[in-house]
This record gives structure tokens, C-alpha cells and sequence, in this order.
């Protein structure tokens, strides 16, 4: 890698701000934001200052400050939307300042590091233990395709998709986990090819069958909850990839993104397609791209509104959407965050109900307060997985959850930080299959 000497630094201090001024409010032509100006500069400044200290794109203060603004910079374009007022980045700023804080105190406290490991890579034994569990999600996925049919060949996915959610609570919860043991799979994989250990074909049909099945369900995100993970694998255990390399996967995703809902919302109303090229032009990339876009500028507007509508006309929910979430495991409609403000908001579509961003929740839940101390833990909580896992590159198969942790800490920027209980599920998941893998570990060495 290519080392950056402090002179390089300060001055990326000044030029980065220079550009976005002069992209931002002289090229693009938007009218001037003060508070939007100061997160760029506060952003560029303190990022420049701790990758002087740490150049690595794993590390929260690096990469989550600068997705989190770009999250927010696409309200600057109207896509169809209501103008975002100014004074919603003194909300962004709140939360950024939280987060800057939290990683501050994280970076104070003493962590331990834990060793490495030779054989890092699953045992006979729970292989064996871990073909049955995904043999288990499969039948259990089957079994809910079978009663209410596969989304992509639905001619409503959406509101498939919303059915299977509603009405298969513990099937939902078993098939969820197929994916996670997709990632343990690929891991496994991985580190018997640096070990140079025999690789089965067993390994690769799996994740293979986890992607079909991703597919099958028209779910973007079981798909990104894949392939995140195991790049991330590459790069903590395989080799850096360079920067430039994962902003173009990142624009992949991003092609990826705007690919599906287009394909999706065509083919669910064949008006949709008239209307973008009428309003859009026909340009098939243009289009993908800007649905890619719609889909965070969608999440932004939903924040705008429901700053508006609490607590002028309804009042603050002080903890209940967290604790709905993880109670959203339960058979039937249970009223989480995105059902709850699409309800308030009187938003009626069928889907998974309506995206507030990171803030979303913790503003419903507690106003401007909870959003500086939300993203106060929440910051401390991701820093600290960082320097006991990441920043070595000392993950192993029993501490794949690291990964899983990084992964979500970008996915909730769009979506919610607890939009159901799946975050928490899936934790679970990691913890219990790491404790089944090492106690498998345990005994093979014992004997």
C-alpha cells in the first residue's frame, strides 16, 4: 500500500472541502448548506488526522463518517421528493458528534486481543454438524416456498415477500440462518486454500445454493449479507484490497441496487417503465442508477417526514420500537419500526414498510437526545470489535461474528439500526456456530 506522508494529508484537509464546494454548490447549483459545509470539513479533517495514525478502511472512523455523509448528500437531489430543509443536518451533526465520541471513549478503554489459530478452518466433525443445520434451513425454506409460493415468480413480489414475513415466524427464523452458514462455508474454504488443505466441492455447492435461494427470494439484501462478509474475509485474512478496488465494488453494489428495483418495479407495473422513460429519458443505465440513488433518497424523505409529524403530532415512543424488533420473531404482523412510521406517516404499498435511516429509530424512540447517545453506543460498541478483531487481522472461524458487525454497521445506515429482530438473530447465529465449531475444536485437540 501506498503511504500518505502528513504534508499529503493536510492538504487533502483543505483540497477535499475545496472540491465539494465547488462540485456541490457552484457545478451542481445547490444553494448553499452551513451545516452540511461543516460536516464536510469536521469529516475530512478528522479522517485525514486518524489515517495518519491507521491506514486501514476497515476502521469505523474512517469508513462510516464518509458513508454516512454520502447517505445524506443524496438528499441534495430531488428525485421526485420533497426538498430536504437545511435544518435537517443539525440532526446529522448530532448524530456524527455522537459518533465521533463514542470512538473516542472505545479508543480509551483497554481491550484484550485474542491469539490467532493454526487450524483455523472447521473440523471433520463440525462440518458434519454444520451440512445438518443448513439441511434444516433448506427444508424449512422449501416448506415456506411451497405454502406461499417463490417470490420472484410472484406477480406481486413485494407483497409475497410481506406474507412469507407475516406468517412463518420460527420457519422464517430457522431458513434465516442458510446464509450465515454460507459465510462460515466460504471461510472454511478460504482458509484450507492458504493453508494449501484439500477443498470440497461440498463447500461450493452451498454457498452457491445460499445464492439461488437469495435470488429466488428476490432479496438484495440475503445477497449483500453474503457477498459483504466474505469480501471483507478477503481482505482481513487474504490480502488488503486496494482502496480504488472496493470504491468499484462499492459502484457495483450500487449498479446492483438500482438494477433490482428497477427489474422489480417494471415488472410489477408495466406503467412504471413509460413512466421513467418519460420523465427520466431511455437510458437503460441512467435508469438503474438513479433507482439505485431512489432508494436512499426514499429513506431520507421518510426521516424528513416523520421529523415533521413527532412530536408536533404524535408523540415520541421512549424504547418501544427497539423492544417491538425484538419481539418481531413472533407469527403474525408485528408492529416494528417500518410498519409503525408507514402507519403514522399514512403510507399505504406492500413491502417491509417504510426506511428512516440510522437515525430513524432512535429519533422515534427518544428525539434528538437518543439520536447523540444511539450513536454514542453504537459507535463504542463497533469500535471496540475493530481493535479486538479487525485491526489485527486476528479473526478466526470462532469470531466470524467481527465480520458480520462491520457488515451491518454499513447496512443500517439506509435501512434502521433494529429494523426487525433478524440483526440480533443473526448475531446469535455467529455466536452459537463459533461455539459449535470451537467446542468441536476442544475435543478433537483433547483426544
Amino acid at each position: 500500500m501506498i503511504k500518505i506522508s502528513s504534508r499529503q494529508l493536510a492538504l487533502a484537509m483543505i483540497i477535499v472541502p475545496a472540491i465539494f464546494y465547488l462540485v456541490n454548490y457552484v457545478l451542481l447549483g445547490f444553494n448553499f448548506n452551513g451545516w452540511e459545509f461543516s460536516m464536510i470539513i469536521i469529516i475530512s479533517v478528522v479522517t485525514c488526522f486518524q489515517y495518519i495514525e491507521n491506514d486501514d478502511y476497515l476502521n469505523p472512523i474512517i469508513y462510516f463518517p464518509i458513508l454516512y455523509f454520502l447517505i445524506y448528500w443524496i438528499g441534495n437531489f430531488s428525485m421526485g421528493y420533497s426538498d430536504v430543509p437545511k435544518t435537517m443536518w443539525i440532526y446529522y451533526l448530532i448524530g456524527l458528534f455522537g459518533f465521533y465520541v463514542g470512538a473516542f471513549f472505545a479508543n480509551r478503554i483497554s481491550v484484550k486481543v485474542p491469539l490467532g489459530e493454526d487450524n483455523d478452518y472447521l473440523e471433520h466433525g463440525a462440518r458434519r454438524i454444520f451440512v445438518f443445520i443448513y439441511c434444516i434451513c433448506i427444508l424449512a425454506k422449501m416448506v415456506i416456498f411451497t405454502i406461499n409460493g417463490v417470490p420472484l415468480l410472484a406477480s406481486n413480489i413485494d407483497a409475497s415477500r410481506q406474507a412469507a414475513a407475516e406468517s412463518f415466524g420460527v420457519l422464517k427464523v430457522i431458513s434465516g440462518a442458510h446464509t450465515i452458514l454460507a459465510v462460515y462455508f466460504f471461510y472454511d474454504l478460504v482458509m484450507k486454500k492458504i493453508k494449501f488443505k484439500s477443498i470440497t466441492l461440498l463447500n461450493t455447492i452451498i454457498i452457491a445454493c445460499s445464492f439461488m435461494l437469495a435470488i429466488l427470494d428476490v432479496s438484495r439484501l440475503l445477497i449483500i449479507q453474503m457477498i459483504l462478509p466474505m469480501l471483507f474475509i478477503i481482505i482481513v485474512k487474504v490480502h488488503k484490497i486496494k482502496l480504488i478496488r472496493i470504491i468499484e465494488i462499492a459502484l457495483f453494489l450500487l449498479v446492483f441496487i438500482g438494477a433490482n428495483k428497477f427489474i422489480r418495479n417494471s415488472l410489477e407495473n408495466p406503467a412504471y417503465l413509460a413512466y421513467v422513460t418519460q420523465n427520466r429519458g431511455a437510458s437503460l443505465f441512467s435508469n438503474i442508477m438513479l433507482s439505485g440513488f431512489s432508494s436512499f433518497r426514499v429513506a431520507i424523505d421518510d426521516l424528513r417526514l416523520l421529523i415533521n409529524t413527532v412530536p408536533t403530532h404524535h408523540g415520541y415512543t421512549y424504547g418501544e420500537m427497539f423492544f417491538n424488533s425484538v419481539f418481531s420473531f413472533l407469527p403474525g404482523k408485528q408492529i416494528v419500526i417500518g410498519y409503525y412510521v408507514a402507519d403514522l406517516l399514512g403510507m399505504k404499498f406492500d413491502g417491509m414498510g417504510a426506511a428512516t435511516t440510522i437515525l430513524g429509530m432512535f429519533y422515534l424512540d427518544g428525539g434528538v437526545l437518543l439520536i447523540f447517545w444511539g450513536m454514542f453506543l453504537f459507535s463504542f460498541f463497533i469500535m471496540v470489535n475493530y481493535r479486538k478483531y479487525i485491526k489485527y487481522s486476528n479473526v478466526t472461524i470462532h469470531s466470524l461474528l467481527s465480520i458480520y458487525i462491520i457488515y451491518y454497521s454499513i447496512l443500517c445506515l439506509r435501512t434502521n439500526v433494529m429494523p426487525t429482530i433478524e440483526p440480533l438473530l443473526n448475531m446469535f447465529y455467529f455466536i452459537t456456530f463459533s461455539f459449535i465449531a470451537k467446542k468441536i475444536r476442544v475435543k478433537v485437540v483433547n483426544l
